[in-house]
């Protein structure tokens, strides 16, 4: 990116920080010319190319992670979503066999395994 602006070397930002809620819906970044970021702090400030604080608050649109851990969490994963599609599976054949479909809703309800918004496969 930096040869797309022309620029030769790498322009360092300053005391910066990138924070996100819990739910992954906002974020916000902050600048602030006086320290307290979360990436470089003001004692390891070469030159600061931004003369006022300033923050850029961002609704989280889509968020794409790229290498979190090795093979072995990548193991671990295929493991947990083969668990997922076993039990979404087992849930759409579930059939109680009373004839009674929200007797049954109510059950799976009770058992946790559906919500009331959610249908549980095939008891919809």
């Amino acid at each position: 990116m930096a040869s797309r602006l022309g620029l030769e070397q790498h322009v360092p930002l300053g005391p910066v920080s990138l924070h996100f809620d819990d739910a992954l819906e906002f974020g916000v970044f902050t600048h602030e010319r006086s320290g307290g970021g979360s990436f470089l702090t003001p004692e390891h400030l070469q030159s600061d190319t931004s003369a006022n604080d300033w923050q850029d608050r961002f609704e989280i649109d889509a968020l794409e992670v790229w290498g979190c851990g090795g093979s072995e969490e990548a193991e671990e994963q295929r493991k947990a979503w083969q668990w997922e599609e076993r039990e979404a599976e087992a849930r759409r054949r579930i059939n109680l066999g009373t004839g009674d479909i929200e007797a049954d809703k109510e059950l799976l309800r009770m058992a946790g395994i559906i919500s009331g918004e959610r249908s549980g496969g095939s008891m919809g």
